[in-house]
């Protein structure tokens, strides 16, 4: 069905409105991670430093898994609503695009790849004619002589972004959707044990699910960048596009939230955020006590 300008507004503005709501459901899970790793016994020991068989830090650490649960499929969802605004961004795609991008047996991967295929040709003038969806397009340098092995090795870094850190995701959270909170098990029937996704899902914490939402911003802004504009209409070099212009920066902090990802260390994030607790204490103590 073909949407008007003021449809597809429309559209984005409704998704944007799921999208802002996922984000607020977000905050809040990491506002309860936050206040369940600060919590004190009766005589102000922090509950997460007493022995690991203590009962009280038991039950916390309990509540902080479930909460990371809750945390990973909200990700996912989040993923899922932020692509769906994509499709609707002015002046991005067209209505064949969308409907393509949109179609039900679409998965999550297939849709940011041919989201940053078609919007990758769009933004070098490549698009096939008769064929605005760009099925069974390749792009590399053999078929498209105009593009530098520069062009293609950021593209491919691209479409590598969404197989390492969206993917996984996506993987994790249909376990953990299906119950698989503890121990999981190998799809597609679930009869066999499985170390490595119970390792995975295990792994999954506040630093690696705000790491992955920059991740996954950054990559929806690139794409952004690549479909909309051209080179002779970005204010702040018409030289270039905001897509090279940017590129560095994005792949930058791309690659700073990447370390955090593979490698997050939630101990000392414990040990950050009970510092920070016992700063603030110490600061309204001395306000108290100036009054």
């Amino acid at each position: 069905m073909a949407l008007s300008e003021s449809e597809k507004k429309k559209f984005y503005r409704l998704h944007n409105l799921n999208k802002k709501s996922l984000e607020n459901a977000i905050d809040l899970i990491k506002e309860n991670i936050r206040a369940t790793l600060k919590k004190e016994t009766s005589d102000r020991k922090y509950i997460i430093k007493l022995s690991f068989t203590d009962n009280k830090r038991v039950k916390l650490i309990e509540n902080v898994r479930s909460y990371n649960r809750i945390l990973l499929g909200l990700l996912v969802s989040w993923s899922e609503e932020s692509i769906r605004r994509l499709f609707f961004e002015p002046n991005v795609f067209s209505n064949a695009q969308i409907d393509f991008l949109l179609e039900k047996n679409r998965s999550l991967e297939q849709k940011w790849t041919f989201a940053l295929k078609i919007a990758f040709l769009k933004a070098n003038g490549l698009i096939p004619v008769g064929n605005e969806t760009c099925v069974r397009v390749n792009i590399n340098s053999r078929d498209f002589r105009t593009l530098s092995s520069d062009q293609i090795s950021k593209y491919e870094g691209i479409v590598k972004l969404i197989n390492d850190f969206l993917i996984p995701s996506i993987n994790i959270r249909n376990k953990v959707q299906h119950g698989e909170w503890i121990v999981a098990f190998k799809p597609p029937d679930s009869k066999i044990y499985c170390p490595e996704l119970t390792r995975r899902i295990f792994k999954e914490n506040i630093i690696t699910t705000s790491s992955r939402i920059v991740v996954f911003n950054s990559i929806y802004q690139m794409i952004v960048d690549l479909a909309r504009f051209s080179s002779n209409n970005f204010k702040i070099d018409p030289t270039t596009t905001p897509f090279e212009y940017f590129y560095n920066q994005q792949i930058k902090k791309i690659n700073h939230e990447k370390s955090k990802i593979v490698s997050s260390d939630i101990h000392k994030y414990i040990d950050d955020l009970i510092t920070k607790n016992q700063n603030g204490k110490v600061y309204r103590n001395e306000l108290t006590s100036k009054k």
